[in-house]
C-alpha cells in the first residue's frame, strides 16, 4: 500500500486511473526479466504486455482516466475497478 499510495485520484489529478498504474507496477514486477541479455528487447516485451492490459481495461470500460471513469460510471466507485483489476492480473495469470 505503500507503494501505490499516491496512485489514487488519478495520481490526485484525475489522470489515469491510480487501479491501472498500480496493474502496471504488478505486470512489470511480474513480467520484467532484469537479468535478461537485451535490456532494451526485455522493456519492449514488457510494455506489450502493460498495451494489452490496457487495450482490455478499455474494452471494459471505455478509457483509463480516472475523471472519465467516474463519469461514465458513477455508479461503479473505484472499489469496482479494483476488483476488476484484480480479476484482470488474476487471468493474466
Amino acid at each position: 500500500l505503500q507503494l501505490a499510495g499516491c496512485l489514487g485520484g488519478g495520481m490526485g489529478s484525475g489522470e489515469v486511473c491510480g487501479t491501472v498504474s498500480a496493474a502496471m507496477l504488478v505486470l512489470g514486477k511480474k513480467n520484467l526479466d532484469v537479468n535478461a541479455p537485451d535490456q532494451a528487447a526485455e522493456k519492449m516485451r514488457v510494455r506489450k504486455i502493460g498495451a494489452d492490459f490496457i487495450r482490455r481495461f478499455k474494452e471494459r470500460h471505455t478509457c483509463v482516466t480516472c475523471r472519465e471513469l467516474l463519469k461514465l460510471n458513477q455508479k461503479q466507485m473505484c472499489p469496482h475497478f479494483i476488483e476488476d483489476v484484480v480479476g484482470m492480473l488474476e487471468e493474466a495469470g
